[in-house]
C-alpha cells in the first residue's frame, strides 16, 4: 500500500484523486502475505518468485519510461516462459 495520496498528474497539473479501498486488492495482498509466510514456514517456494518481482518492476519502469517519453519502450531483461 503506497504511503502518497493518489492523485491524476497531467500536463504538470496534479490532481488529488479520491479513491475508495477495493476488499479485493486487500484479499489479494493479503493472500500473497499469507503465501509467503506459508513458504516460509513449510520451506516450499511462494507462487511468486523474487525473479517474478524483478520482472514486474522492470515492466513497470518500462511503463513509465514510455509515458514519460512518449515512446514505445523495451522491457530488460530474459523472457522466460513457464
Amino acid at each position: 500500500m503506497s504511503v502518497y495520496p493518489p492523485v491524476f498528474v497531467s500536463g504538470g497539473h496534479v490532481t488529488p484523486l479520491d479513491v475508495v479501498p477495493d476488499e479485493r486488492e486487500t484479499a489479494t495482498r493479503q493472500a500473497l502475505l499469507d503465501d509467503v509466510l506459508r513458504a516460509v514456514e513449510t520451506g516450499q517456494p511462494p507462487c511468486a518468485s523474487a525473479e517474478d518481482g524483478i520482472t514486474l518492476m522492470r515492466i513497470v519502469d518500462a511503463v513509465e519510461r514510455s509515458a514519460i517519453e512518449r515512446r514505445e519502450v523495451l522491457v530488460a531483461g530474459r523472457v522466460s516462459t513457464p
